[in-house]
């Protein structure tokens, strides 16, 4: 799990950019609020659990799906309003490049939900 995350709460309403450290350190940003917050974290009967230092909250991940370019999760917290569950995306932050060998083709711009294929 060491690297850059996007992580995504559906509940909560937080988007984030995580980093995980390998020496069990980590931090975040909330892009909707600017909220910043460090975090030691280990991983539990492979759970990633991490433990906020600003509040003393503790968020437990299962991770359920993997979804190739990360992971689906649940995620069991606890914070000063008590215990919450909630469910989200944990996706690894990957540099890609755009260039001729990756980008070309024919692209097809499509919106909405009832077009047909």
């Amino acid at each position: 799990v060491v690297g850059q995350w996007a992580v995504s709460a559906e509940q909560g309403g937080v988007i984030l950019n995580m980093q995980i450290n390998a020496d069990g350190t980590g931090s975040y940003i909330d892009i909707l609020n600017d909220e910043q917050d460090t975090f030691s974290w280990q991983i539990i009967d492979s759970n990633l659990v991490l433990n906020h230092n600003s509040d003393n909250s503790t968020d437990t991940l299962y991770f359920t799906k993997n979804i190739n370019v990360g992971y689906q999760f649940l995620d069991q917290g606890n914070d000063s309003e008590g215990d919450y569950v909630d469910a989200g995306m944990f996706v690894k932050r990957n540099e890609v490049a755009i260039n001729t060998g990756n980008f070309s083709g024919r692209h097809r711009f499509r919106e909405g939900h009832e077009i047909d294929s």
